[in-house]
């Protein structure tokens, strides 16, 4: 008989499809009670696009951090002689989706990304600048009393940011 132990469950919930759907049903949750005439209609298929580009953006951020958190420990263990740029994490960070097989995302993207990690509260960013046309220097710091919960922090702010974009909107079957 084959025998699955609780640990192996819970991993397996935790897969892609199974976080989709539950972002979807409690999406379709808080659905239930909008009446209003001036409600636009949205379909289900669109919604579950929304939400595996919030996935895919969860793992950038993830991606990100953790890119961030481990320069910052190298840094401090060095005494702050070994330094790091933007574009350091900007390699790592395309390096990691690349071996997950996401696509490359350009440097705009990430810099909004960092933006978001700092809206959050994550992360403090201090910008030094060298003067005209001589560019700058970004120093992050991270905010070590979320370090212990930054993936349910980051997971929480961008099912907001959905549930925000999706309130004037009446979600309806694809063939409704």
């Amino acid at each position: 008989m084959n025998s699955v132990t609780k640990n192996e469950k819970i991993f397996k919930l935790n897969g892609t499809k199974s976080q989709i759907k539950s972002i979807l049903k409690t999406l379709i949750a808080l659905n239930k009670d909008k009446t209003s005439p001036e409600l636009k209609y949205i379909l289900v298929s669109q919604v579950k696009s929304q939400i595996v580009k919030m996935l895919k953006r969860y793992n950038r951020l993830l991606k990100i951090y953790w890119a961030i958190d481990t320069k910052n420990k190298n840094y401090i263990r060095s005494g702050g002689v070994e330094e790091y740029s933007a574009r350091d994490i900007y390699n790592m960070v395309i390096k990691l989706l690349k071996n997950d097989g996401y696509k490359k995302v350009c440097k705009r993207t990430l810099e909004r990304d960092i933006n978001l990690l700092n809206e959050m509260g994550l992360f403090k960013s201090k910008i030094r600048r060298l003067g005209k046309q001589k560019g700058s220097i970004a120093h992050y710091r991270q905010n070590m009393l979320f370090t212990h919960i930054h993936k349910d922090i980051i997971l929480e702010y961008l099912t907001q940011l959905l549930k925000e974009n999706l309130k004037d909107k009446k979600i309806i079957g694809d063939f409704d």
